[in-house]
Formats: C-alpha cells, sequence, structure tokens
C-alpha cells in the first residue's frame, strides 16, 4: 500500500524543491543563450549591412576614368527597337530622335545620351535613374578594353559584348 504524500517527511519536499529549481535555472539559461545569440546575429548583420553601405557609398562617390568611360558601349538610338521604353534621356531630359549616340547601362538598362553619362558618370559610379553601383566587371577584368566583337559601327567603339542586348529594356509594370 503506497503511503500518502504527507508521509515523506522533509526529504521528499527537498527533491521537489531541487527538480523545480534545476527547471527554472535550465529555462533561465536557455533564454540567456538564444538571446546572446539573436543579439550576436543582429549585430553581425548590421556590421555586413553598415560595411556593404560605406562600400557601396564609397564606389558610388569614386565615378570612373575617361578611359573606362570609353570602354563602355555606345548605340544609336531607333525609336522602333526602343519604344515607348526609352523615349528622354533622365539626366538633360531631351527625347532622344532617331539617331542620338546613347549609352544603356547593361546592369539596369537605363539609356542616356553619351555625354551626359559620362559627365554624370566622371564623378558618379550609379545610374542616375535607379541609383544602382555601376560596375564594370568587363571592363575591370580586361583593364577598360572590351575584347569582344567590334559592331563596325561609324563610332568605332564597341557596342556588343558578353551578356549585352541593346535591345533589351527591363520592364517596370
Amino acid at each position: 500500500m503506497a503511503l500518502p504524500w504527507f508521509f515523506f517527511g522533509k526529504s521528499f519536499f527537498s527533491v521537489i524543491f531541487l527538480t523545480i529549481s534545476l527547471s527554472i535555472l535550465s529555462c533561465v539559461i536557455i533564454i540567456v543563450v538564444a538571446s546572446w545569440r539573436i543579439a550576436l546575429i543582429l549585430w553581425c548583420h548590421h556590421s555586413v549591412e553598415t560595411a556593404r553601405r560605406s562600400t557601396q557609398s564609397a564606389l558610388v562617390d569614386r565615378g570612373f576614368d575617361r578611359k573606362m568611360l570609353r570602354s563602355l558601349p555606345k548605340i544609336a538610338y531607333n525609336a522602333e527597337v526602343y519604344g515607348k521604353k526609352l523615349t528622354e534621356c533622365a539626366i538633360c531630359l531631351m527625347e532622344f530622335v532617331d539617331g542620338d549616340v546613347m549609352r544603356v547601362l547593361t546592369h539596369c538598362g537605363h539609356g542616356f545620351h553619351v555625354n551626359c553619362i559620362d559627365k554624370w558618370l566622371e564623378s558618379h559610379s550609379s545610374c542616375p535613374s535607379c541609383r544602382d553601383v555601376l560596375v564594370l566587371e568587363d571592363c575591370l577584368n580586361c583593364n577598360g578594353v572590351l575584347r569582344n566583337h567590334l559592331n563596325g559601327n561609324e563610332y568605332g567603339d564597341y557596342s556588343v559584348h558578353s551578356g549585352y542586348d541593346p535591345t533589351w529594356i527591363p520592364s517596370y509594370e
């Protein structure tokens, strides 16, 4: 026959108290360790974001030299090709006319008059429309000279390079 709980005496309550105390202590330790890990993750994420922003702003503020700018492809504007997607230069706000010499930035697809974008990129490293940082990977890999097929246009520079399609304009619909 089992004895009622009050016959167990002080040692029974000591065991229960010790068990509850250890359970509470374990929960507190788990909460502290989890909080510390979350704080560490947030701190690391903040550090990475801060480093990325400072690197990006350093790139944006630096600009490109003329040799690098000359390596960017030029194309002649054609209203049939670009239609309503690309109608005006966002820098000078003038509408494009067939035959205008322009540059279409390969990373975002925004197009500008050559003189406008060259002047902009001398002091900035970002697209004036979307502010995406322009990284000239092809140019950096070959010291400012694009090693691809010469288009044979009258401007005497490259307008086709790997991955570049002058008719591609991103849709914002």
